[in-house]
């Protein structure tokens, strides 16, 4: 009933292409009424304003400044929503009853879209990530990363079916799925992991061994660990050479890494796991060919050609200097080329070990032109 008038509403003062086909999409699902609470308003506000699949009919919504009117369509991890925020909001946010908002969602997704609403909004209110250290007996909050947009300086496509399976943890499509991120240091592992963890607003879990760990430890560690959440399993050939435990003496087996991964003891719903090394042949291929334990294994190399250019485009410099630039750091760590495109905006002296002799002490000066209304010059030059 609810779906034939807006239908009817719309079609009078819209585009009625598009309205009938949203329509046909959803002919034959059930929808339900929630109404959203302050915080959800502004949530599912933000995601429609920056989702490209939205389409806003009336967007008169200012936060905090009186009267307001908003209606839109969009989808939030493939399901399709239709919210109303209606003009009860004279003044302002201070109070519930200022306004009426409502969203419409198919039935069948109810559950999954308002825990995926509800997992969003577990974040401190200065925006940020929390990382835990897994521990035996609880979980120790150790830090935090702030909620901004940082690039992943990833080219390949694969990364993307890795997303699809986020979302569909999430969403509770998915129990969990394993990512393995393999490759010499410095290149973006860990950068990765916290692009991930930003976007889909994901707690990070740190496991750790010691040597005295035990497989009971293990248990308990992962027994604690409330998803949906990443749990970063760094390094990990530090800990095994194949199935053998590079620490001598030690109280912990490969055995009992298998038994948390596979669920038998102790096993995280909506948990992402993601293992990280130098060097892949070191990890036994119980893990690395088995993928129900890890579906996804990804190399993680040098930044390339594309990548390079990439970053020192960023950096506002001239054709040239970024030419060069793109040319001297081949073969160099993405975290060697972040230092170098640093330094050049800033106009520092950039200093590499091993770099080539003609490439040390490159030094980018920013120079002013006399006539103001002409644009800043960017010179090199090599100090002797």
């Amino acid at each position: 009933m609810f779906l034939n008038k807006l239908k009817s509403d719309l079609m009078t003062r819209t585009n009625q292409k598009l309205i009938n086909s949203f329509f046909k999409m959803i002919k034959h699902s059930s929808f339900v009424k929630v109404k959203l609470n302050k915080s959800q308003t502004q949530l599912i506000y933000d995601i429609v304003k920056k989702s490209k699949m939205s389409f806003i009919i009336n967007d008169e919504l200012v936060f905090g400044k009186g009267i307001t009117f908003f209606e839109a369509f969009s989808n939030l991890s493939n399901i399709p929503f239709y919210v109303n925020v209606q003009d009860k909001m004279l003044s302002g946010w201070g109070n519930s009853s200022d306004y009426q908002s409502y969203i419409y969602i198919p039935r069948l997704f109810k559950s999954s879209f308002l825990e995926d609403i509800s997992h969003r909004l577990v974040i401190t209110p200065d925006q940020t990530i929390p990382i835990y250290l897994m521990c035996p007996w609880d979980s120790n909050h150790i830090g935090s990363i702030d909620v901004d947009n940082e690039d992943t300086y990833l080219c390949d496509d694969k990364y993307d079916s890795i997303e699809i399976d986020v979302r569909r943890v999430i969403n509770g499509d998915k129990e969990k799925f394993g990512i393995i991120l393999y490759g010499p240091p410095g290149n973006g592992k860990s950068h990765y992991v916290r692009y991930l963890a930003k976007k889909y607003r994901l707690p990070i879990y740190i496991f750790l061994l010691k040597k005295d760990s035990t497989n009971i430890d293990i248990i308990g560690m992962f027994g604690r660990v409330k998803g949906p959440c990443i749990i970063l399993m760094e390094d990990f050939d530090s800990y095994f050479n194949k199935r053998e435990p590079v620490m001598e003496d030690c109280d912990f087996s490969f055995d009992g890494i298998l038994n948390v991964l596979d669920g038998s003891y102790a096993s995280p719903k909506k948990a992402i796991y993601i293992l990280t090394a130098n060097n892949i042949d070191l990890v036994d291929g119980a893990l690395k060919d088995r993928p129900s334990r890890f579906k996804h294994i990804v190399c993680v190399d040098y930044p390339n050609l594309e990548i390079r250019t990439k970053i020192f485009s960023s950096s506002h410099l001239s054709k040239t200097m970024i030419k060069k630039l793109v040319k001297d750091t081949e073969g160099r760590s993405l975290d060697q080329v972040l230092h170098v495109a640093d330094a050049a905006k800033k106009g520092d002296t950039i200093t590499i070990p091993d770099a080539p002799l003609e490439y040390r002490g490159l030094f980018v000066q920013k120079e002013k032109k006399k006539n103001e209304n002409e644009n800043e010059l960017i010179k090199d030059a090599i100090s002797s």
